[in-house]
């Protein structure tokens, strides 16, 4: 079985037990060996049919995992697009909740 682009995920979790060791589960190989070249341990290798269609790792847990800051835009950057773009969805809503078909 072929995963689509939909069903292939990452996932981020920390246990609540005594090692509270974070676990990173990835379908996709190139973040696995990417993760893993950055120090994170092998936990298992998920297969299905005979095939491999998962990977479980143990992420060190010095490593930090607070968000990157957002990029910000360029000063006035793209506002009048973003501004037009607003308009019309509010008004897409005002057409739907007096019974339109917007």
């Amino acid at each position: 079985m072929v995963l689509s682009k939909a069903e292939k995920e990452h996932i981020l979790r920390w246990s609540e037990d005594a090692e509270d060791v974070p676990t990173f589960f990835t379908s996709k190989e190139a973040w696995a060996r990417a993760l893993q070249r950055k120090g994170a341990k092998l936990g298992s290798i998920s297969t299905l049919k005979g095939k491999v269609v998962g990977w479980t790792l143990l992420l060190p847990p010095t490593w930090n995992f607070l968000p990157r800051p957002r990029r910000k835009g360029k000063p006035g950057g793209n506002t009048a697009a973003l501004q037009k773009a607003r308009s019309v969805r509010k008004a897409s809503i005002t057409d739907k909740e007096n019974g339109g078909n917007a």
